[in-house]
């Protein structure tokens, strides 16, 4: 194998990868200025019943519960499932539950063949009586019509489930750097792929009771990535909304972020039949930029002038493009929230604040 052969396969290969994930980024930005700039139809509201499992007491706990109480919505109630009666998250939550539409739930007996969140909804789900059950997560901040845009996609007979996405803020502590760019190369392929996230989902309570997901849920470590899985087998669909973003300005820690993403990947691997994709993609992106520097290396050790130009030519190709899909999502993404209400005063990636 000559040199050239090899300056060629892996330039080759980061063209490709280029070309490719351009088409991939500007395709989830395409759906999600298309979904931001649509008019909103608000007219469908049936009862709904959102849950929200505590374990402790978030940071962002009591904006969580306000922006909850503070729906445009006709009927809904807010119900806080807890493991423990004294657990601190209760504390938080008195102080509101004089609104008639929030109250506390304690999931009791606890089971060790499934996860605290999913034997919390299976507690739900016993006085469960409304149409519409929603997740939500206590590190979200919703805005005043999240509920009406989340649950719009349910009035069709044949969706079953309807699904927003998080986007975290950048942060300067390199743990929350790490997350936003990991969350950010994940959003189009969690659209893509319809992966739904259990932070702003909601479901049509007879699907979770028939299709057998609340069974699932019996003896599962996540609740949400097996969705769409359930969704198929009865011949229905899931829809994911690109434009419902629930910003995150949390920091996080180096280990938080990689035991976050390691949680992600888990809950892909384990229930959803998107993630052998998901590690060819990300093989093939490491291993062709790896390769690439690698022989790079090599041939400016050997004097090969022309040949190492050409491939570190590809890798600063690759960093442009690589700089340029993260402005270009970060963009979209900003309009999208502020055109919910959400204020985002975080710089953005290498920006001045």
């Amino acid at each position: 194998m000559t040199s050239v052969y090899i300056a060629v396969m892996f330039g080759a290969v980061v063209l490709l990868l280029i070309v490719v994930q351009a088409v991939w980024v500007r395709y989830y930005q395409l759906k999600l200025a298309d979904d931001t700039s649509r008019e909103k139809d608000r007219s469908f509201q049936p009862a709904a019943t959102v849950i929200l499992c505590l374990r402790g007491r978030d940071p962002s706990l009591d904006q969580c519960l306000l922006s909850l109480l503070n729906l445009r919505y006709e009927q809904y109630r807010v119900v806080c499932v807890v493991d423990n009666e004294n657990d601190p998250a209760c504390d938080a939550v008195r102080r509101y539950t004089s609104d008639p539409r929030l109250s506390i739930s304690v999931a009791t007996p606890r089971s060790r063949q499934r996860s605290l969140k999913c034997n919390s909804l299976i507690h739900a789900f016993q006085t469960i009586d409304d149409p519409i059950t929603v997740l939500v997560d206590a590190d979200t901040t919703v805005d005043p019509d999240w509920l009406a845009d989340l649950v719009a996609p349910l009035q069709e007979p044949e969706v079953v489930a309807s699904s927003g996405n998080r986007w975290f803020v950048p942060q300067s502590d390199v743990g929350s750097q790490v997350r936003y760019f990991w969350n950010m190369a994940a959003a189009p392929q969690m659209y893509v792929y319809q992966v739904t996230w259990g932070g702003s989902l909601a479901l049509k309570t007879d699907f979770v009771r028939d299709s057998g997901l609340l069974d699932a849920w019996s003896r599962s470590l996540f609740e949400d990535a097996a969705v769409p899985a359930f969704a198929r087998r009865h011949g229905k669909r899931v829809v994911m909304v690109p434009a419902l973003l629930i910003p995150n300005g949390e920091s996080t820690s180096t280990s938080g972020a990689a035991n976050w993403m390691t949680r992600q990947l888990l809950d892909t691997r384990l229930y959803h039949r998107c993630f052998p994709m998901v590690m060819i993609h990300a093989f093939l992106v490491a291993s062709a930029l790896m390769g690439t520097l690698v022989a790079t290396i090599v041939f400016a050790t050997q004097g090969l002038a022309g040949l190492t130009v050409a491939l570190a030519s590809s890798l600063v190709l690759y960093a442009v493009f690589y700089s340029w899909a993260c402005w270009q999502l970060e963009d979209s993404a900003r309009v999208a929230l502020q055109e919910r209400g959400h204020e985002i005063t975080s710089r953005k990636p290498g920006g001045p604040r």
